[in-house]
């Protein structure tokens, strides 16, 4: 890397999948994304960030991880690395502008997530989290201009989808953790701004609930895949006009 210090204006550095690069220069203090996903950056190399004040960008899945304050912060990746209760409360102490996140995959349980209710600004959170449960949501309710959550393997029930409710804003909710049943679509229909929905893999979600998705009319793309729905009971859905509609393996 050391033949590239010289460009001090680069703005933008994506050396995902390069599994050899590590450390990034110091002299690229004007960086705005850096892009670092699936390399061997590491929790030795963090200190580096300090220097880049510009960044809004952020992106270290599969990385060794980062503990840093980066103010002007606007989208983290920490995906599918070993983030720890203690270091996302770290992390959501100095990032108040976030508006995307994703922890998916990580260590993150509920005991992490009450950092979460002070990012404000969030819009987007990525929470596909096997500890997660019911208690996190608690949390999330309060992130009023939140359009995008992905539960998909969160442990997530028909009880803390109450949480949700006060989300106003979201319009993409994903949540496949197998424990959603008609009572959950009966929460869910509440959600009148809903332009997508996946439900695949929740079993006790059946044709009862078609009913309560006709009154998502906003709704546009609705999986279904894996559910407890019977095939006929789809033209039930006939009035909602759909773009994308998955119905696999339907009892």
């Amino acid at each position: 890397m050391g033949f590239l210090t010289g460009l001090t204006r680069l703005k933008y550095f994506d050396a995902r999948h390069c599994h050899k690069i590590h450390s990034i220069p110091t002299e690229w203090s004007q960086l705005q994304v850096l892009l670092l996903g699936y390399t061997a950056f590491a929790e030795s190399d963090t200190a580096v960030l300090q220097h880049f004040t510009e960044l809004q960008q952020l992106e270290l899945r599969k990385c060794h991880i980062m503990k840093s304050r980066l103010e002007k912060l606007i989208k983290l990746d920490l995906s599918e690395t070993l983030l720890t209760d203690a270091a996302l409360m770290k992390i959501c102490n100095g990032v108040n502008n976030l508006e995307v996140l994703n922890i998916s995959n990580t260590r993150i349980s509920d005991n992490g997530t009450s950092g979460l209710a002070g990012l404000k600004k969030l819009r987007n959170l990525h929470l596909d989290t096997a500890e997660i449960t019911n208690s996190a949501l608690a949390d999330v309710c309060f992130l009023s201009h939140l359009q995008r959550l992905d539960l998909f393997g969160a442990n997530i029930t028909d009880d803390g989808l109450m949480y949700l409710v006060q989300l106003h804003e979201l319009r993409e909710l994903t949540i496949c953790g197998g424990n959603v049943s008609d009572r959950g679509v009966k929460i869910i229909s509440e959600l009148a701004s809903l332009t997508y929905l996946n439900l695949s893999q929740n079993r006790n979600v059946t044709s009862k609930s078609l009913f309560r998705l006709r009154s998502l009319t906003s709704l546009r793309c609705l999986n279904l895949s894996n559910t407890g729905i019977s095939a006929p009971s789809l033209r039930q859905l006939s009035p909602v006009e759909f773009r994308v509609v998955s119905f696999w393996m339907l009892g």
